[in-house]
């Protein structure tokens, strides 16, 4: 697994690092482990700036690709179902565009050394909530609850080759 991260240096450039993931144990989803600031600023402090991957640097400046599954689910299908009708699918996929789209302006810097990009590579609409993500099963709305839900439901899937898996939801999400 690799994970991407981008920098803002003194000089206005961007660095982008691409790492690589030692352990090949569990997922993290955000829920299982609290890290420290003092944790984070020594993980920040191993980083060199001519270093993109793996400690090696890059032979050739391309373009970081961010893999991405994206699923919208039944709640927020509903709300556009309800609103568009027949033209729902068209105007959620519409929207799901919109918004990374709006994402890429900002990671697509100029300064940004390698280019970050971003690409849709699976998008499912959840017309009927899988038991697993149910409303019941996150309290309809616990933001913490539905995200690791949400982690355990896509790392389940048959096939995962994406490295970032984003849930587009109709709940308005609480703590």
């Amino acid at each position: 697994m690799v994970s991407v991260e981008l920098f803002a240096v003194e000089n206005g450039v961007h660095v982008v690092f691409k790492r690589e993931i030692l352990s090949k144990g569990t997922d993290f989803c955000g829920l299982d482990n609290t890290i420290t600031e003092e944790q984070l600023m020594e993980d920040d402090s191993a980083i060199f700036e001519d270093v993109f991957v793996t400690g090696q640097r890059l032979q050739q400046m391309s373009d970081l690709v961010v893999e991405l599954a994206v699923f919208v689910d039944e709640t927020l299908w509903r709300h556009f179902s309800s609103k568009y009708g027949g033209q729902a699918h068209t105007k959620l996929q519409d929207y799901m565009l919109t918004l990374l789209n709006n994402i890429q302006i900002m990671y697509y810097q100029p300064s940004a050394s390698p280019p970050l990009t971003f690409r849709v590579i699976r998008y499912e609409v959840l017309t009927n909530q899988p038991s697993s993500i149910a409303g019941s099963a996150h309290n309809h709305g616990n933001a913490q609850m539905y995200l690791d839900r949400f982690c355990r439901f896509q790392r389940n899937l048959g096939t995962r080759d994406w490295d970032h898996a984003i849930m587009l939801t109709g709940y308005v999400l609480y703590l």
